[in-house]
């Protein structure tokens, strides 16, 4: 079974379900609203890039699929709860967040600025998402890494530090379950996007490709289906997972 064949029915979103995606206009974003689409949800493509997030969520309804789009930089507080009142009013209620947005671990950004880019972000994403719930039920799946959680991977020092903090969120949430929500994390490893294109054409990245016990590097596609799966009343009884999601290389470490 491929990616584009999950079911719907196996996964058990209820159709017209308003799910957020932040950073949804490239790469384990827009995988996973294309995904979502698919399966009936009504998406919000949020990206700081306007321009990109406009194109993905075309291409949905061009497909007679619901996706919207909106410009929003997911450290500014304003901008989240402005989209948050436009999503929820344009869509619906949101229920399922997939906090995906971060710059990538080549960005050369301060030990402090990385961390409040990487993590502080999904922390104001968090806690906005969590005003509008109210006391409605929910789902909230966060990318973070097998850098930090597994391994000590990672471009600049940040980059581990920040995705360390996102497991340690996840869990904090899935105890403390504010609303009643579900909290979950996937931690991919070496994915293809368009950030990664550069580093895997490289010898180095060739090499680490090719010592992956499946042989290669991943794809946007195999960590949405996971994120998805998580999000999904399939994964009713799963909270505060930490999700690997690397073709097994954290074994090879």
């Amino acid at each position: 079974m491929t990616t584009e064949q999950i079911s719907d029915q196996f996964l058990g979103f209820e159709t017209g379900s308003v799910l957020t995606v932040t950073g949804g206009a490239s790469g384990i974003g827009r995988a996973t609203v294309e995904q979502a689409a698919r399966l009936g949800l009504s998406v919000a493509v949020w990206d700081i890039n306007g321009a990109a997030a406009a194109e993905v969520a075309a291409a949905q309804r061009e497909a007679g699929l619901n996706a919207t789009a909106y410009t929003v930089d997911v450290t500014d507080r304003a901008q989240i709860r402005d989209a948050f009142a436009r999503t929820s009013a344009e869509l619906g209620p949101v229920s399922l967040l997939f906090s995906n947005a971060g710059p990538a671990q080549f960005t050369d950004a301060s030990f402090p600025a990385g961390i409040t880019a990487s993590l502080g972000s999904m922390g104001l994403v968090t806690e906005a998402w969590l005003e509008t719930l109210g006391s409605a039920d929910g789902s909230i799946v966060f990318t973070a890494s097998v850098a930090g959680n597994v391994g000590a991977a990672g471009a600049k020092p940040w980059y581990p530090a920040a995705k360390a903090g996102i497991g340690g969120y996840t869990r904090w949430l899935s105890v403390h379950r504010p609303n009643g929500i579900r909290a979950n994390a996937v931690l991919p490893g070496s994915i293809e996007t368009p950030r990664t294109a550069d580093d895997l054409a490289t010898a180095a990245g060739r090499e680490r490709s090719a010592r992956n016990p499946l042989g290669r590097a991943g794809k946007p596609a195999e960590i949405a289906a996971a994120a998805l799966f998580l999000l999904s009343p399939a994964a009713s009884y799963v909270n505060g997972a930490l999700l690997i999601v690397d073709g097994g290389m954290s074994n090879v470490w």
